[in-house]
C-alpha cells in the first residue's frame, strides 16, 4: 500500500493495528545501548498479532563493535516460532545476505566504540494467524562459535513478553530483555471504512441538493 493510500485510509476509518505501518513494533533502541550478543547464541523476541496477517519482512536494531571483533558476519539467520510459553515449533526459517543496513550513528558501549544499525529485511511473504509468536535471530549462518561483538539492541519501550536465548543445542533460557524490532506486512482483512459524522453530513447535504435539482429540472 502506498503512503498516499495509507493516509486516505487513516482519515476515513478507525485505526486498525498493522494496516498502515507495522504489524508489530516493540519500539526503538534504548539509550545507553544494551543488548545480547547473537553470534554464538540465538535470541528470540516475542510478538503478538491481533488479526491474521501476511508478513513480508522485519526490522531490528543491532550495535556492533569494530576490529578486532568480527561484527556483522555477512548474513542473518532468522527463525519464526509458535509460542509455547517460550519459542515452540519452528514455522518459518531463512538466512538473508542482501538487505538494507542503515547506519544510525556511533556510540560508546562499555568503553568500546559501537555502530548502531537498523537492519531492514525482506522475506518471501507468508501468512500467520492471530496469536503469539517469537522471532529468533542469529548473526551469520549458525556455524560461528565465537563472540563477534554483534548485539541485538534492547528496546526503550516496555513490552509484556520478553526474550529467550538459546545456545543452539541447549534449551531456551529466559533472558528478561526487551528487544527492538518491528514486523512488516499487512493484515489479511482490510479495515471497514466508516464515514465520520462530518463526512456523513456532507453526503446527506449533497444527496438533498441533487434531489432538489432533479425536481426543478422535471417541472
Amino acid at each position: 500500500m502506498s503512503r498516499f493510500v495509507c493516509l486516505l485510509s487513516l482519515t476515513a476509518s478507525a485505526a486498525v493495528p498493522g494496516w498502515c505501518g507495522y504489524l508489530y513494533s516493540s519500539g526503538t533502541p534504548a539509550q545507553p545501548l544494551e543488548g545480547p550478543e547473537i553470534t554464538v547464541h540465538e535470541v528470540a523476541g516475542a510478538f503478538q498479532l491481533g488479526l491474521g496477517a501476511t508478513v513480508s519482512g522485519f526490522e531490528f536494531w543491532s550495535f556492533e563493535y569494530a576490529a578486532p571483533f568480527g561484527g556483522f558476519a555477512g548474513s542473518i539467520s532468522w527463525n519464526l516460532y509458535r509460542d509455547d510459553n517460550g519459542p515452540g515449533t519452528s514455522l518459518y526459517i531463512g538466512n538473508v545476505t542482501d538487505f538494507q543496513r542503515e547506519n544510525n550513528g556511533t556510540f560508546t558501549v562499555v568503553g568500546n566504540q559501537a555502530t548502531l544499525f537498523r537492519n531492514i529485511i525482506t522475506v518471501n511473504p507468508f501468512g500467520l494467524d492471530a496469536g503469539s509468536y517469537w522471532l529468533g535471530l542469529t548473526n551469520g549462518d549458525g556455524s560461528l562459535n565465537v563472540f563477534n561483538g554483534f548485539f541485538w539492541a534492547e528496546s526503550a519501550g516496555e513490552v509484556e513478553t520478553k526474550s529467550f536465548t538459546e545456545a543452539r543445542s541447549a534449551n531456551w533460557n529466559y533472558s528478561g530483555l526487551n528487544l527492538a524490532f518491528r514486523l512488516d506486512g499487512q493484515d489479511i482483512s482490510p479495515p471497514v471504512i466508516t464515514p465520520q459524522p462530518a463526512t456523513a453530513i456532507l453526503f446527506g447535504v449533497g444527496a438533498f441538493a441533487l434531489a432538489a435539482l432533479e425536481r426543478r429540472r422535471t417541472r
